[in-house]
C-alpha cells in the first residue's frame, strides 16, 4: 500500500485543489505527495507544497485518514488541516507538477468533483463544518479518469 499525505488549506469557507487532465477528463486532487526515504508525513507536506505550490505551511491536525482503491493501486490518505505563513496564493510549479490549475471551490463545488481521494461529500460536510466522529473513513472506490 502506497502511503500519500495530503493537505486541506481553506480559505473564506474554499478549499484548495489542484486540476488535472487525464484521458480528457477533469480530475482534482488534494495537494500532497509521497513521502521521500527518511521523511515523515508532515515533512513531506511542507516539501511538496512548498515544491509545487509554493506555499509555505504547518500541518495540523489530521482531519481524514481513507484508503482508495483504484484497479491494483491501493494509497492511503493520511489528510492534515494546513495553515499558510507567508502568502496565502499558491503558485504552480510546472517544473514539479503536472497540475493544471489551482482551485479554490466550496462545499456545492466539490461535491460535483471526481477527486483524489474520492471523499466529496466528507470534505463538503467539513467544509460546512460537520467534523467526522472519527478521522477514519474506511476504503473507498477511486473513480479513476481514463
Amino acid at each position: 500500500m502506497i502511503v500519500r499525505p495530503g493537505g486541506l488549506l481553506v480559505r473564506a469557507g474554499r478549499l484548495l485543489l489542484m486540476r488535472y487532465t487525464y484521458g480528457g477528463d477533469s480530475r482534482y486532487n488534494i495537494p500532497g505527495g509521497k513521502p521521500d526515504p527518511g521523511e515523515d508525513l508532515r515533512q513531506c507536506l511542507i516539501r511538496e507544497l512548498t515544491e509545487e505550490l509554493n506555499l509555505h505551511v504547518k500541518p495540523g491536525k489530521l482531519v481524514f485518514l481513507v484508503e482508495s482503491i483504484g484497479g491494483e493501486r491501493e494509497v492511503l490518505h493520511p489528510l492534515f488541516h494546513l495553515e499558510v505563513s507567508g502568502s496565502a496564493d499558491p503558485l504552480l510549479n510546472q517544473d514539479q507538477t503536472s497540475a493544471l490549475e489551482v482551485l479554490w471551490l466550496d462545499a456545492v463545488q466539490v461535491r460535483q468533483l471526481t477527486l483524489y481521494p474520492h471523499i466529496p461529500d466528507a470534505l463538503a460536510r467539513w467544509l460546512e463544518g460537520i467534523s467526522p466522529d472519527t478521522p477514519y473513513l474506511g476504503r473507498v472506490d477511486q473513480p479513476w479518469a481514463t
